[in-house]
């Protein structure tokens, strides 16, 4: 879906406001969930079209954790390229900063689920990263300013 895609790109540079990107979300989620049920899926999801990427709405929804722009990657859109000098970039996960203990303090895709079994008769799925995935993650971005907010006698990352 590249104007989605395109969408959520302008909403990270607050080109595009919540509203409009949560209308065109739901237009092809719901575009999405017609096409599994039309070639048989028995489990439904939101095809990830909430997502700017798979991890970083989640983290951004953890108390402790905000975005801190874009990992600079060479030959992506990035830190290493902010004026997109070179069309067709590959596109480069977005960077986050620990600025405080992590904790969960909301639901993270309930809402998501919900959008989605209200749309289909068939078993609704929502998919999430797995702690692990983040813990490696949360690993490699923590700076030694950060590791304050390690739960005590926690292995620190070195």
């Amino acid at each position: 879906m590249p104007e989605l895609r395109a969408a959520h790109e302008k909403a990270l540079q607050g080109q595009v406001g919540a509203a409009a990107l949560r209308e065109l979300q739901d237009r092809c989620i719901r575009d999405v969930i017609r096409f599994q049920e039309s070639v048989g899926l028995y489990s439904i999801t939101d095809g990830e079209y909430r997502r700017s990427s798979f991890h970083a709405d989640f983290i951004e929804k953890l108390d402790g954790a905000r975005a801190a722009g874009r990992l600079a990657i060479k030959d992506t859109v990035s830190g290493l390229d902010e004026e997109r000098t070179v069309a067709g970039k590959l596109f480069a996960p977005r960077a986050f900063a620990i600025v405080g203990r992590l904790r969960h303090w909301q639901p993270i895709e309930v809402e998501n689920f919900k959008f989605v079994k209200a749309n289909t008769t068939r078993t609704a799925k929502q998919t999430i990263p797995s702690p692990a995935a983040r813990r490696h993650e949360l690993r490699l971005s923590l700076r030694p300013e950060t590791r304050r907010y390690l739960p005590p006698g926690r292995v620190r990352p070195g």
